[in-house]
């Protein structure tokens, strides 16, 4: 995804009408309950974002990539960053996805 097209799920989803790096589709039980039962939603990526992100950080693109992946994915899974709580949360949850991914 570019950062227009993203630029333009963003306005439209979330009503912010700025560039993101990712967003979380959930799938909503109550709509597609028979669909797939493993399937958890959709994620779409701005690649031009985690690029810009990978620099920023000075990490690779597959790690930033990674980041971004394990986030949206919490993400389908509940976690949210709403509160300062619910950050830390999902920050924790975040550091142990990397760190066992790591050590594989």
């Amino acid at each position: 995804m570019n950062d227009k097209r993203m630029e333009k799920l963003n306005s439209k989803y979330r009503g912010i009408k700025k560039t993101t790096d990712v967003i979380s589709f959930p799938v909503e039980e109550e709509k597609f309950s028979n669909f797939h039962p493993g399937v958890l939603g959709d994620i779409v990526i701005s690649i031009p974002a985690v690029i810009r992100q990978a620099r920023g950080k000075r990490v690779t693109l597959y790690i930033e990539l990674g980041t971004i992946l394990i986030h949206s994915i919490l993400h389908l899974y509940g976690y949210t960053h709403e509160t300062v709580s619910k950050t830390g949360r999902m920050r924790k949850k975040e550091k142990e996805i990397a760190s066992s991914l790591h050590s594989l």
